[in-house]
């Protein structure tokens, strides 16, 4: 258990190192980030007057990807654009390594979302709190949540889309040789700031890469896979280089997916839960309501774990990416992937999001499923599969297949009553709009799917 960070100690660490500037970060709807940037001596007298809140527009969470104020949110004109607060959580404090050597070293928040005088459950439009609310609703049946994320992208040169490479070879240490010098500064920042990686690897397609971290307990490992995404991006940019984290960035290479790799471990004998040897496949009664609950929601899920247009084009038959609810054991062509190696190596690996993917929703998604498999005492709809699932004509029984499109899997997770109560009328009202403003701009009559991928290029790249 990390120890508890205090007001006190985030000062001396400012001092001490002599931090100049301080992120405040919220992440919208969008999974983009979105950030105060305050002088240190600023932030710090906050922190001393009020907990270090600071106030921003509630239209951020109100606006298109392309920033555009849209009507229906719920939370943007029709709450006058009030203002809301950044409430930061001082356990994420952090210190960024490559500005250190810089005239301008600065440090990273994330914070939470508060609304004041309004009777309006404005923080559950903030995807962080979400994610927190459902860890806190886990730990009250004690278990913790011990997870990572598993992040491919694309490096690109500068000012281009265009891929690093034009040839591929996976794994090939070639590749490895070209970009070594961002390769190992990447992982050695990562690892500075307390976000510990494993390996690194060129992925199938020219200039997709992979780098995986270690996993970690509650919201730290999801907090960390979006620190993971800003390092790469500014490693890149270092370096020359521009990278990448749509789920499908083009629509003949390969998908960039975000595997979210999660157990549960009960809190007080710190043991994983998921794991029973004397059970059949060796996994425990907990585990097996948990796949029960993921594959009863999957439908509705989609919506959460895709989180764009651009991801639901990721998941098409025969690329490794899921197509149904399947179920099984060390297998690529399904949907809910089990490691059952050792009891503590036993986890569960959803197949479904990818590289665009919002990491708060998908954890919370994956907890709101799990916790009702367990309180239903759901079981697996299906037999785990074994075999190449691409290759079966008739699916077999209990399993079903994901949404055939993401305007189907919006409606699914609105007709899906334990998701939308627990992530409540705001949280729908407001997403459903902002995916809604999205298929309508997707579903423009482009000329071909280049046209329409690079429009996903134009719009998601920057700032995924």
């Amino acid at each position: 258990m990390a120890v508890k960070k205090t007001e006190n100690e985030i000062s001396q660490q400012i001092t001490e190192n002599n931090i100049q500037f301080i992120q405040s970060e919220v992440i919208d709807l969008h999974g983009v980030t979105k950030t105060l940037v305050t002088s240190s001596k600023y932030f710090l007298r906050q922190l001393r007057n009020n907990g270090g809140w600071l106030h921003i527009t509630s239209a951020i969470m109100g606006i298109s990807m392309d920033s555009e104020p849209l009507d229906g949110t719920g939370i943007a004109m029709e709450i006058d654009n009030q203002n809301v607060d950044f409430k930061p959580d001082l356990q994420s404090f952090c210190i960024l390594p490559w500005l250190e050597e810089t005239s301008a070293p600065t440090a990273s928040i994330m914070c939470d979302l508060e609304l004041k005088g309004r009777d309006l459950e404005y923080w559950r439009v903030c995807c962080r709190q979400q994610c927190k609310a459902q860890i806190q609703n886990l730990t009250a049946t004690g278990y913790s949540l011990f997870s990572a994320f598993e992040y491919e992208f694309y490096l690109v040169e500068k000012g281009t889309f265009k891929p690093i490479f034009d040839v591929t070879n996976i794994y090939s240490d070639v590749f490895v040789d070209e970009i070594r010098p961002f390769v190992y500064e990447t992982m050695k920042t990562l690892d500075d700031m307390g976000i510990t990686t494993e390996m690194f690897t060129p992925e199938f397609a020219p200039g997709q890469l992979e780098l995986t971290l270690s996993p970690d307990f509650g919201v730290k490992s999801v907090d960390n896979a979006m620190r993971y995404k800003k390092v790469v991006k500014a490693m890149a940019k270092k370096h020359g280089m521009e990278a990448l984290f749509l789920s499908k960035p083009y629509p003949d290479e390969s998908g960039s997916s975000n595997h979210f790799n999660h157990s549960l471990w009960h809190t007080t004998e710190k043991t994983n839960a998921f794991s029973d040897p004397d059970k059949p496949y060796k996994l425990s009664a907990i585990c097996m309501n948990w796949i029960g609950g993921l594959q009863e929601h999957s439908k509705a899920l989609a919506s959460l774990f895709w989180a764009n247009m651009n991801c639901f084009e990721r998941c098409k038959p025969g690329t490794f990416a899921p197509t149904n609810n399947s179920w099984g054991f060390d297998n690529r062509t399904i949907c809910y992937r089990v490691k059952n190696d050792s009891p503590s190596v036993t986890y569960v690996e959803n197949r479904i999001p990818g590289a665009g993917s919002n990491p708060y929703l998908v954890t919370a998604g994956c907890l709101i499923a799990g916790m009702d498999g367990i309180k239903r005492n759901l079981k697996p709809k299906s037999e785990p599969f074994v075999g190449n699932l691409y290759e079966v004509d008739v699916l077999p029984e209990g399993i079903e297949s994901l949404p055939k499109s993401f305007e189907e899997s919006l409606k699914c997770l609105q007709e899906d009553e334990v998701l939308s109560k627990e992530l409540g009328d705001v949280f729908i009202k407001a997403f459903s709009a902002l995916r809604n403003d999205e298929i309508k701009k997707c579903n423009e009559n482009f000329e071909n799917d280049e046209q329409r991928f690079e429009y996903y290029r134009k719009l998601y790249g920057k700032f995924l």
